[in-house]
């Protein structure tokens, strides 16, 4: 079932969402170590047969730090779809990405969706279970260079956590891959 899923342009969408020239309709962030052959494989091929044109961090376990090419890819999307699993707090990556993300959501008028995977979003909003460990562990690792980096990741999952989305409790993934599709549809003008 659908969190209390709002329009987007009414929440965040600025003038510059309706000018912005975006070259991909969808980013996909997402911890690809846990989730990648499964509901990301489906959701990602959904999206493609529907036509939507997806950038996906495919190799966000690969690389140590973000690319410009990531950066610029988030920036020319017209939505962010987040997805937020147990371990997406472990990786450095997607905590920097997840970071870019709201603040593209910000300065360009980025509609971000949020997917709650196997997670609740009290769970980011209060950084509890899997993220207070993997945010216990980053506050050790930077607690000497950037002190504050970590603060600014905590700030971003309560940020993401208050969005409305999509939670998988509940849900078979076939059902949840849809309902995204469907809203997706919904937000282009492509309604059935």
């Amino acid at each position: 079932m659908a969190l209390n899923v709002k329009e987007a342009s009414s929440s965040n969408s600025s003038d510059s969402n309706s000018t912005q020239n975006w070259k991909f309709d969808v980013f996909m962030s997402y911890r690809g170590s846990d989730i990648r052959i499964s509901f990301v494989g489906y959701l990602y091929a959904a999206l493609c047969r529907e036509g939507f044109k997806v950038y996906s961090n495919y190799l966000d376990d690969l690389s140590p730090v973000i690319t410009n090419e990531f950066l610029k890819a988030i920036e020319d999307s017209r939505f962010a779809i987040v997805l937020i699993s147990q371990s997406y707090a472990d990786s450095e990556f997607c905590l920097d990405m997840l970071q870019h993300i709201l603040a593209t959501r910000k300065q360009l008028g980025q509609q971000v969706i949020p997917i709650f995977y196997g997670v609740d979003p009290s769970d980011l909003r209060d950084q509890k279970k899997s993220f207070a460990v993997a945010l216990d562990f980053w506050e050790r690792k930077f607690q000497d260079d950037v002190p504050h980096k970590v603060q600014k990741w905590k700030d971003c999952l309560t940020e993401v956590a208050d969005l409305s989305g999509f939670n998988s409790k509940g849900l078979y993934e076939a059902e949840l891959v849809q309902n995204v599709v469907e809203h997706l549809r919904i937000q282009f003008g492509l309604r059935n």
